[in-house]
């Protein structure tokens, strides 16, 4: 089976945009040069496994005020026989593009993609992103990449809007992945009933329009909520299937720690952690939870922030287990939709067991507002 290792390059530390949320917060002018891009490349070839596909993520900054550092990299590459594959890939604010960019892109969409960062709807992603939106061409993403989703970050100021915007960009045509901004303080609890609202909208409209799948926040994998299992599962590749070059060409764990974000620990100091354990640092209340292994965490963020890999910000607990809520609600939905009998468990299939399961669990878990492990034992 084909593994896929992360190497991302930041390939400049400019960017065009001041987004409210934005983590990078010691940006400059400066910029990799070809010859590390292309030792940073060379190195991740000659150290992978024999099994391993390769993703090379363009980071910034934003990447595309270097378009032309990106063509000579990916073209440098392409002239070569590697044997692992591999792909390339850039996060993108999606403003910088022009005719010369977007026909290259064009012409080579089936080996470079772009994730577009897309925050909502137009007076949303405004609000978050430098009244950036009129500068995007929409269209052309939707049309050179069909298949990839859009990211969009949700910030304490355009919370109000958050079915809306999803709503929005399933209707141009996108799948979702969505999140809640890293930085911002969510601890406030009219925040946390103004999501619960958000969700039941994007309920009731996943339930009239069956055959788009949800968005991230209201996908997550039942499975591991009905058959929990022994095993903590580690959130990304942090460190290990995934790592992180600076301009210079040091090497990071991950982006997270680099000068332009964070200035936490030297890079020799962060190599010395275990990166396959560190999903160990969990706090007891969050290992023994009954969402654990689908409650999404940012180990650099809580690192940064906290001292630990595993120490999460308190206050998204209540927002994922909102999430696991509505969930439930939609699946629910699908099942009798189906024309399940959730009566006859002798004649469901194991796909509808499990997320009849998951639901028992997670409805029992807010109800008696104990959400531990007991419950994947039948609430004992």
């Amino acid at each position: 089976m084909t593994k896929q290792k992360t190497v991302m390059l930041t390939i400049t530390e400019k960017c065009n945009l001041n987004c409210i949320y934005c983590f990078e917060e010691n940006k400059s002018f400066k910029t990799m040069d070809l010859a590390t891009a292309m030792t940073i490349i060379e190195t991740s070839f000659s150290e992978a496994d024999a099994d391993e596909e390769i993703l090379f993520d363009f980071m910034g900054g934003e990447p595309f005020s270097e378009f032309h550092l990106i063509r000579e990299i990916c073209e440098w590459t392409w002239a070569h026989d590697w044997e692992n594959p591999y792909a390339f890939y850039a996060s993108t604010n999606g403003t910088l593009l022009d005719s010369e960019s977007k026909s290259w892109l064009t012409s080579n969409k089936d080996r470079f993609v772009c994730g577009l960062s897309l925050d909502g709807t137009p007076d949303m992603h405004n609000a978050n992103r430098s009244m950036s939106y009129s500068q995007i061409d929409v269209r052309f993403f939707k049309e050179t990449w069909p298949k990839q989703s859009v990211k969009m970050t949700v910030s304490p100021l355009t919370l109000p809007s958050l079915a809306s915007g999803v709503i929005y960009l399933h209707e141009l045509g996108f799948s979702v992945t969505c999140n809640l901004a890293y930085g911002p303080d969510w601890s406030a609890k009219e925040l946390i009933n103004e999501y619960t609202e958000q969700l039941a909208v994007l309920v009731d409209w996943y339930k009239q329009h069956y055959s788009i799948r949800p968005c991230s926040l209201l996908a997550m994998d039942l499975h591991e909520v009905a058959y929990p299992g022994n095993e903590l599962h580690k959130w990304c590749g942090m460190g290990d299937q995934m790592i992180a070059y600076d301009i210079a060409g040091i090497k990071y764990p991950c982006h997270y720690f680099q000068g332009m974000s964070s200035s936490t620990l030297p890079a020799e100091k962060l190599w010395e952690y275990d990166y396959s354990r560190i999903q160990l640092e969990l706090e007891e209340n969050c290992k023994n939870c009954i969402l654990r292994n689908v409650c999404p965490t940012c180990y650099g963020n809580n690192f940064v922030t906290r001292g630990k890999f595993g120490v999460k910000e308190p206050a998204r607990c209540a927002f994922k287990k909102a999430s696991a809520l509505a969930t439930v609600a939609i699946e629910y939905d699908r099942l009798l939709k189906k024309g399940v009998n959730i009566e006859d468990p002798e004649h469901l299939t194991e796909d509808d067991s499990e997320t009849i399961r998951a639901a028992w669990y997670i409805q029992n878990a807010a109800l008696n507002d104990d959400w531990s492990l007991s419950y994947a034992n039948g609430g004992a």
